[in-house]
C-alpha cells in the first residue's frame, strides 16, 4: 500500500471509529447537509466510501438555498452532478431569502437552515454536518467574549438530537490533504471574506495570528477540552448520580442513584471486556439511554461484545464475566448463576441460602440471599 492510499485508508478508518464510538450515525441512514464548500464535500465522501466498505447504510445529500447569492445556480448544477457520479440522491431545499442587512443574520440563517433540515429527514435518518476541529476551537473562542458559562467552551456539541459532527476528530489541513488525494472539487463561499460576520471576523483577524505565533494551538486545544469535559462530567456525575460499589470476582454489582453517566459504566465494563472501546461504547450508550428512561425494570441477560453480560433490577446493574466459571452445588432456589437466582413467585424467599463452588473464596462459602425483585412475569429474581 502506498502512502497516499495509507492516508485515505487510515482517514475513513479513523472516521468511522469516530462515529462508532459516540454512535453516531448507527443503523440510521445518513444525510449529508451538502454546502458546496471542501468540508461538505470531504464529509459525503469519506461517508459513501464507508458505504461502499459496509459500514453504514448509503447515504444521500441535501443543499439549503437561502437565495442570498447570485452564483448559487452554477455550484447547485456543480453539487448535482458530483451526486450523480456517486450514485447518491440529492435533494435542494429553497428556503425564503433573508436579508443579508439584518444585525442577526447569522443566526437567522442558521435557525432556518437547520429547521429544514430537519424537516427533511425521515424517521430513520440523522443529518450530518461538516463541522471539524478548527470550527471548533472557533467557536470556542467566540464564546470567551460572549459567555461565561463553563459548558460553552467545550465547542460545537458532536451530537445534539438528529444533528451529528463525524469530522470533529479531524483538522481542515487533514480534511484538505483528504480531499486533494481523493482528487474532488469543491467551492469557495465569497462570502467567506466578509468580516461582517462573527466567524470571518474571528478566523481572519485572530485565529491566523494564533496558527502562525503558536503551530501546535489546535492539538493543545484538543487535549485542554478533553480534561475540560471529563471535569464537567465529573462535577455533574457527583451532583447528580451516587453510585454504591459491590466488586466481585466475577464482575461488579452497581447501585445507582440518578441519572447513570455512560463513563462510569464504561470505565467498569472495560476493565473486564476483551473488546475494542468503540465496539463496546456503542452497545454502553444504547443501555444507558434505557436505563435512565426506566429505572423499574427487571431485564437482562444484555450480552456485550467481549465477553460481558449485564443485567437491570431497578436502580442496581450487575455486570460479570461470561468466561467466569462458577458452578451452583445445592439451593433451595433451582437455577443458580454467580449472582443471580430463580424462584416461583409462591416460592418464600425468607431464610433462603445458597451454597455455591466458585474459584473466589467469597462465594465458596455460604451467603446470604439479599435483594429480591420481582419481574413482570411475577417470577423472583434476587442476587448475593
Amino acid at each position: 500500500m502506498t502512502n497516499l492510499k495509507r492516508y485515505l485508508f487510515n482517514f475513513s478508518k479513523h472516521i468511522n471509529e469516530f462515529c462508532v464510538e459516540f454512535n453516531l450515525i448507527g443503523s440510521k441512514r445518513p444525510v449529508i447537509a451538502l454546502s458546496g464548500g471542501l468540508d461538505s464535500v470531504a464529509l459525503l465522501s469519506v461517508i459513501n466510501d464507508l458505504h461502499l466498505q459496509g459500514f453504514v447504510r448509503r447515504p444521500r445529500a441535501v443543499t439549503v438555498d437561502h437565495g442570498t447569492r447570485a452564483d448559487i445556480s452554477h455550484e447547485l448544477a456543480g453539487l448535482k452532478d458530483f451526486c450523480l457520479k456517486l450514485g447518491i440522491e440529492y435533494t435542494i431545499l429553497k428556503i425564503a431569502p433573508l436579508d443579508l442587512k439584518a444585525s442577526n443574520f447569522e443566526n437567522l440563517a442558521r435557525h432556518a437552515r437547520y429547521q429544514a433540515l430537519k424537516e427533511n429527514l425521515e424517521k430513520d435518518e440523522v443529518c450530518l454536518l461538516g463541522h471539524h476541529l478548527d470550527d471548533c476551537f472557533e467557536w470556542s473562542l467566540m464564546q470567551q467574549f460572549k459567555s461565561s458559562q463553563m459548558s460553552s467552551k467545550l465547542g460545537i456539541p458532536v451530537k445534539r438530537g438528529i444533528f451529528r459532527r463525524p469530522l470533529h476528530c479531524v483538522s481542515r489541513a487533514q480534511i484538505l490533504k483528504y480531499a486533494r488525494l481523493k482528487n474532488l472539487s469543491w467551492f469557495e463561499d465569497s462570502s467567506n471574506k466578509n468580516l461582517k460576520f462573527e466567524r470571518n471576523f474571528v478566523r481572519e483577524n485572530l485565529v491566523k495570528k494564533i496558527a502562525k505565533r503558536y503551530p501546535k494551538y489546535l492539538k493543545h486545544y484538543v487535549n485542554s477540552q478533553r480534561e475540560l469535559k471529563l471535569m464537567l462530567q465529573s462535577n455533574n456525575a457527583h451532583k447528580k448520580m451516587m453510585v454504591k460499589y459491590r466488586h466481585r470476582e466475577w464482575g461488579v454489582i452497581l447501585e445507582v442513584e440518578g441519572d447513570l453517566q455512560p463513563d462510569l459504566l464504561k470505565r467498569e465494563i472495560f476493565k473486564i471486556s476483551s473488546a475494542t472501546r468503540g465496539q463496546v461504547s456503542l452497545q454502553i450508550d444504547k443501555f444507558v439511554q434505557n436505563f435512565n428512561k426506566n429505572t423499574n425494570e427487571t431485564k437482562g441477560p444484555y450480552t456485550f461484545s467481549g465477553g460481558i453480560e449485564v443485567y437491570q433490577f431497578g436502580r442496581a446493574i450487575i455486570i460479570v464475566a461470561k468466561n467466569f466459571e462458577i458452578e451452583p452445588i445445592a439451593s433451595q432456589i433451582p437455577g443458580a448463576f454467580p449472582f443471580i437466582v430463580k424462584a416461583k413467585p409462591k416460592e418464600a424467599l425468607r431464610g433462603t441460602s445458597i451454597f455455591l463452588s466458585a474459584k473466589c473464596r467469597e462465594l465458596q462459602e455460604q451467603m446470604d440471599v439479599s435483594y429480591p425483585w420481582k419481574s413482570p412475569r411475577g417470577q423472583v429474581l434476587i442476587y448475593i
